[in-house]
Formats: structure tokens, C-alpha cells, sequence
């Protein structure tokens, strides 16, 4: 039981009690002290902590006054000034920021010229199994390839030579098996401008070297050629021949019309140390060509020209001249858009002959049999009418007699190459009818084919026309000796027998018949010819058939015959009156 302490007490344990709560007083402080220190250690150090407590005190001071400095500014800003009656506020002038600068952009490289270019060739040769190919003899004919490359066209090849080991069979006969799909799909990722597959193998005592050249620009490979030699020494330089003689130059046109066109020549600045590997002599014919690109600038088909060749006038190093021979008109002169470039490639007459086919535009399965095919050396000209001013015609030469050929039941003609006029001009006739014109160079490939208009509904109605021109010239004739007849019998006064010949007249066909059997033929070929939407036809066949029907009108006029029968019956009446007056 506790009992009260008394104010005895107290005053007696008075000290005491004082102590002991100091002493607590004391030890909660001490606790609070630690437990600051500890926070402390926890956190990351600041600059605050790191100042002195007078620093720190004068830091808080200057925040205080910055920030209020800033509130007693915005709140100067939003009240309006004393003499400002529209009671606009007037905003602070705003710290002027240093400009932005903008990324710089990458300046383009221009393209390298092509003249400037050197070719990047390919050369893969491959070898055949037989026990004279030996490494080292193989070996031998690769060095001896690039020093000739080297040594002879200088800077504008730019080969790799290699061993072809992908070749089956390493032969003649393996290289004419490559086709264009293959070539395309091996070489094409490669990035070389031109690639020369070439395979030696040995024929007895001699050894044969067979090649083919597959070109970038055209995506095509060319014939197979060959050379042959007795000396293993000249194996190489046999190989190196070939692919010279294989070598076809590229231009890029940059400038065309009907006249001609200039052009740049593929690693043209780049002179072969060889006079005789000159690559675009003058007098060489090329082929144009389209190359269509898409948004990426990658090929997408290449189109040949069609009947157009291109003629090395003139030519400065890279630079050159060129002049147009085409049987189409504007050839080259269109504007090419940003996606087409305007190419051609070298020719070369591999072939000793070509065959033309000749088949219709519409219809490349009927071959058109009994046409006339006209060589000529030199694009043959038109007649010159002479004019009203001239007294007396002016003579002329009389053109060389073309060579004619007449097409097959197969509609084929063969054209050999003339050594000495490599370009010939060809015109297709059917009949006098004049179907096609256009210059050609036989021996580039052993097959062609000429699509020309098809001149059957045309000489369906010639062969009609002809008849009823035959069936006019024998009424015509019968109907002149019968008024003849009469004439005669009517001045004899044989009436009855002029009553004869004038019957005869009546029973002839008229002109009215003529007429209709004439548009019986012109109305159903016009409507077949505007079906088949052959305008050509078409306006063959209404000349045609107009010539036709002026000549029926022309000796049909039936005034002739009305005339002949008031003449002969104003002589009767008047016979007739003799006769009565002498009775």
C-alpha cells in the first residue's frame, strides 16, 4: 500500500528527485543526437552540408529573398500601368536564347561520270580434265591472261581472272548450254559490267578455246565463238583474243533527235595501250536501247529499239557523234523520263547469214507466203516529180537493181551479210503495195522476225476488184461496138438492124450495177478492217475501191448511150421524111 508523501518528505527527498530527471533530460538528448548522426551518414552528401551552419544560414536568407524578388516581379507584371488607358499589361522582355543550330546535311557525291569508269570485268576460265591441264599449267594461263590485260588495255579493264570450277562440262559444249535466266541469277549480284566465260580443251594436237560474253547493260549473253591454236604456249594469248573479239563497246546517248545523237562512251577517257583494241572506231554500228528503273533506281527490263542503228560519225576520247538510221519515224527523239536511260551496244556479225520471218502484227503464228523482199545497199529514195518550173526533166541515176527475195510457205527469207555493207535496207511488198521499210544488219543472231501489216483483207479485195474490173472492161468494149454497129446501120438505113444493135445495148449491165457490186465489196471489207482496227487496211481499201468507181463512172456514163439514141432517132425522122417526100 503506498501511502502520500507528506511535504516533510518531499522537502527532505527534494534534491534527489531533481537529479534523477536532469540525468533523464540528458539521455533523451543524447538519443536524439545519435539518432540525427545516423540520418546523416544515410544520405548522400550535399553541397548545404557541406558549408558551415553561418553559410547555410545565409544561403536560406538569399533563397528567401529570391524567391520573393520573383513574386513581388509577376506581380508587377500582371497589374496595368497608371497611364496606360487601354489597361495593357506590358510583358517582360524575354532572355534571348542563343539560335538552334540545324544538323548539317550530307552533301552528295556526284555520280562518276561514265567516261570515267572503267569496265569491271569477269573472266572465269575453266579447264578440261585431261592429263595436259595441270595446276601449273593452269595457273600459267591466268598470270599470262592479266599481264596481257594488263599490258594491252591498261586502265579500262579492271579484270578478275579466275578458274572456273562450277562449268559442267568444262567444254564447247558446256558454255552453249548457259542461258540467260542462269547467267542473270549467277552473275548479276556479282556487280561486274561484263563477264567472259571462257573453256579450254585440247582437239587432238590442237587446243580450243570457246567463249561467250555476258553483258550488264543488256542482261543478255552473246553467241558462242571460238579459236583454236597448236601451241600450248599460246593458249593464253588465244583466250585473251576471244574475249577481245567478244568485247562489245556501251554509250549512254545523251542528246538525240532524227538527225543524230551525242554520246559518252563507257571508260572512254581510259585509251588502251593497243591502237588495234580501240573500242568505238568510226563506221561502228550500235543498237539503242531502253533501260526502265524503278523509285530505287534498279533495272527493271530493257527494250530494244526496234529497226534503229546507231553510226559512229565522230569521236573525241569519251565523247562522240553518232547519226540515226531507223525505219521508224522520230527514232530516239522522244523525251525519256527520269526512270529511262537511253543506251546502246556494239554490234558484232557473228553469223554468216539471218533468216527473216515475216508474220503478221496481230498474228505471229501465219507466216505470209508470196512476199517480196527488196535488198538494197543504200536506203532506196522516192521518185522525184519534177516541177512546173522545170523546161525539161532532170536525168537521174538510175538506182542498182535491188536483190529480190520471195518468202516460203514458212514465210522465210534468207539474207546473208555483205562484207563489204554491213547495214541494208529491206522493203517488204506485197504485190506494188509497199508493206514495210527498215534499215537491217544481217548476221547479229540466225534467226529475226518482221512484223509487217497483214495484207490479206486487202488482197482479198484487190483479187474481188480485179474481177469486176475485168467483167467492166469486156462491157465496156461490147457496149463501143455496138454503138459502132448502130452508127454504121443508120447511114444505110438498116433501121431494123439499128432497132437490133440498140436492144443488144439495153441488155447490158449498167451502171447502176456496177456501182452496187462495187459496194458490195467495199462495205463489208471497211467494217472487217475497222474490227481488226487496221487503219492501214482501211484506207488502202476505200482508194481502192474510189479508183474502181470513178473508172466504172467514167466509161458508164449513160448520157453516152441517151445521146446515141436521139441521134439515131433524129436520123431515122428524118429518113423517114425523104422517104415520104420521094413517094
Amino acid at each position: 500500500m503506498r501511502f502520500p508523501i507528506t511535504n516533510r518528505e518531499h522537502r527532505n527527498h527534494g534534491p534527489l528527485v531533481g537529479s534523477a530527471r536532469v540525468l533523464m533530460s540528458l539521455i533523451c538528448i543524447f538519443g536524439l543526437v545519435a539518432t540525427l548522426c545516423v540520418a546523416q551518414d544515410a544520405q548522400p552528401p550535399s553541397s548545404d552540408s557541406a558549408q558551415p551552419p553561418a553559410a547555410q544560414a545565409e544561403a536560406r536568407a538569399d533563397d528567401a529573398a529570391t524567391t520573393e524578388a520573383v513574386a513581388n516581379e509577376e506581380q508587377e507584371s500582371t497589374q496595368p500601368n497608371e497611364g496606360d488607358e487601354t489597361g495593357k499589361t506590358e510583358e517582360a522582355p524575354a532572355e534571348e536564347q542563343p539560335p538552334e543550330e540545324k544538323p548539317k546535311r550530307k552533301k552528295k557525291v556526284p555520280p562518276i561520270p561514265i567516261e570515267r569508269l572503267r569496265y569491271k570485268t569477269l573472266v572465269t576460265i575453266a579447264f578440261d580434265q585431261t592429263p595436259l591441264m595441270t595446276a601449273r599449267f593452269r595457273e600459267d594461263v591466268l598470270n599470262r591472261y592479266r599481264q596481257l590485260a594488263s599490258k594491252v588495255l591498261g586502265q579500262m579493264w579492271d579484270p578478275v581472272v579466275e578458274e572456273n570450277q562450277w562449268l559442267f562440262p568444262p567444254t564447247e559444249v558446256g558454255v552453249a548450254r548457259i542461258t540467260n535466266e542462269a547467267a542473270k541469277e549467277r552473275f548479276e549480284p556479282l556487280k561486274y559490267n561484263k563477264v567472259y566465260i571462257l573453256s579450254i580443251q585440247q582437239n587432238g594436237t590442237r587446243f580450243l578455246v570457246s567463249g561467250r560474253e555476258w553483258d550488264r547493260t543488256t542482261r543478255e549473253l552473246d553467241v558462242v565463238q571460238t579459236a583454236t591454236t597448236s601451241d600450248r604456249r599460246n593458249v593464253s594469248l588465244a583466250a585473251f583474243q576471244l574475249s577481245r573479239k567478244l568485247f562489245r563497246a556501251v554509250i549512254q546517248i545523251d542528246a538525240s533527235d532524227d538527225r543524230g545523237v551525242l554520246f559518252r562512251m563507257h571508260g572512254g577517257e581510259y585509251l588502251a595501250s593497243d591502237d588495234a583494241a580501240e573500242q568505238l572506231p568510226t563506221g561502228t554500228l550500235l543498237k539503242p536501247m531502253y533501260r526502265y528503273m524503278d523509285k530505287k533506281k534498279v533495272l527493271q527490263r530493257v527494250q530494244f529499239h526496234p529497226w534503229t542503228y546507231v553510226e559512229v560519225n565522230t569521236r573525241n576520247r569519251g565523247r562522240g557523234v553518232g547519226q540515226v538510221h531507223s525505219g521508224l519515224a522520230n527514232a530516239l527523239g522522244a523525251k525519256l523520263g527520269r526512270r529511262i536511260q537511253l543506251r546502246a551496244i556494239a554490234i558484232k556479225q557473228f553469223q554468216p547469214e539471218t533468216t527473216l520471218l515475216l508474220r503478221p502484227r496481230r498474228n505471229a503464228t501465219k507466216p505470209l507466203v508470196g512476199y517480196n523482199v527488196l535488198v538494197h545497199k543504200e536506203k532506196p529514195k522516192r521518185k522525184r516529180l519534177p516541177s512546173e518550173d522545170e523546161e525539161e526533166p532532170v536525168e537521174e541515176e538510175p538506182p542498182p537493181v535491188p536483190l529480190t527475195l520471195l518468202s516460203d510457205r514458212n514465210g522465210a527469207v534468207i539474207v546473208p551479210i555483205n562484207p563489204a555493207q554491213k547495214m541494208l535496207w529491206l522493203e517488204v511488198r506485197s504485190g506494188q503495195t509497199l508493206l514495210a521499210k527498215m534499215p537491217f544488219v544481217p548476221g547479229i543472231s540466225d534467226r529475226e522476225r518482221v512484223d509487217v501489216t497483214d495484207d490479206s483483207l486487202r488482197l482479198a479485195v484487190e483479187g474481188a476488184v480485179s474481177i469486176l474490173q475485168g467483167e467492166l472492161i469486156d462491157t465496156v468494149a461490147r457496149r463501143a461496138v455496138l454503138m459502132a454497129l448502130a452508127n454504121k446501120y443508120a447511114k444505110n438505113s438498116k433501121w431494123d438492124d439499128v432497132a437490133e444493135q440498140l436492144t443488144q445495148l439495153d441488155e447490158l449491165e449498167e451502171l447502176r450495177s456496177f456501182e452496187s457490186r462495187l459496194e458490195a465489196i467495199r462495205f463489208p471489207a471497211i467494217e472487217e478492217a475497222k474490227r481488226k482496227r487496221d487503219r492501214t487496211a482501211e484506207s488502202r481499201i476505200r482508194r481502192m475501191c474510189k479508183q474502181t468507181g470513178d473508172v466504172i463512172k467514167r466509161h458508164l456514163d449513160d448520157t453516152k448511150v441517151a445521146d446515141l439514141k436521139a441521134e439515131l432517132a433524129e436520123l431515122k425522122r428524118l429518113d423517114d421524111l425523104d422517104a415520104a417526100e420521094n413517094n
